[in-house]
């Protein structure tokens, strides 16, 4: 019974989770990619974080070995991102844009 039940949970456990819009992962669920300021500093931690992800995955594509190691990346440029968002009158700046600049910032052009 027990080898049964355990499967089934971790199913059901996964269709709550993705139909409560909760993301599995700390990856899960970015959508920020073409916002501007001022929705970045309206959104989420999680989803700024998952945005970041998805930005740095691109940017260092085959120069991360592991996924903490783009956390790490990913954590970075979050930071980047919200300090430029921090008080700044450049709400509609996108963020693909500042995005751009803050990889440049942290010394990952090739």
């Amino acid at each position: 019974m027990k080898q049964i039940t355990a499967p089934i949970l971790t199913f059901l456990m996964g269709i709550t989770l993705a139909e409560s819009g909760v993301a599995a992962e700390w990856y899960d669920g970015g959508n920020l990619h073409r916002a501007n300021l001022a929705s970045w500093s309206n959104a989420a931690d999680q989803n700024r974080l998952a945005t970041s992800a998805d930005f740095a995955a691109t940017v260092l594509e085959g120069r991360f070995s592991s996924m903490s190691e783009l956390k790490a990346h990913a954590l970075n440029l979050k930071i980047c991102i919200d300090e430029v968002a921090e008080g700044s009158q450049l709400g509609s700046q996108s963020i693909s844009e500042v995005a751009a600049a803050c990889a440049v910032l942290l010394g990952w052009q090739n």
